[in-house]
């Protein structure tokens, strides 16, 4: 195990949390680079050699369009598998059109 320790001025921005479904582990990682956000990624299985066969199937805090913004900086979760999954539907169900 490992200690992951971020030092830094606090930032009070707030960010809207991006939808990460279906992205690869290098594409997850810039957007939430991107974005000022903090990435801890779990595999279902240990990835050997390229982990772009992986896909997000979850992530926490969810996205959501309801979702209340993360502080900058924050850590987002990101479950990736080889399997194909399907979106947890209920957490879209307020999306406007």
């Amino acid at each position: 195990s490992y200690v992951k320790l971020i030092i830094g001025e606090a930032d009070k921005t707030t960010i809207q949390v991006p939808d990460l479904f279906g992205l690869t582990p290098s594409e997850a990682r810039d957007v939430l680079h991107g974005m000022n956000l903090q990435v801890q990624m779990f595999f279902d299985e240990a990835p050997q050699g390229d982990s772009a066969a992986y896909k997000v199937c979850r992530q926490e805090p969810p996205y959501s369009p309801i979702t209340i913004p993360v502080n900058s900086g924050s850590i987002i979760d990101v479950y990736l598998s080889k399997t194909p999954c399907e979106r947890d539907s209920t957490l879209l169900q307020f999306e406007t059109p």
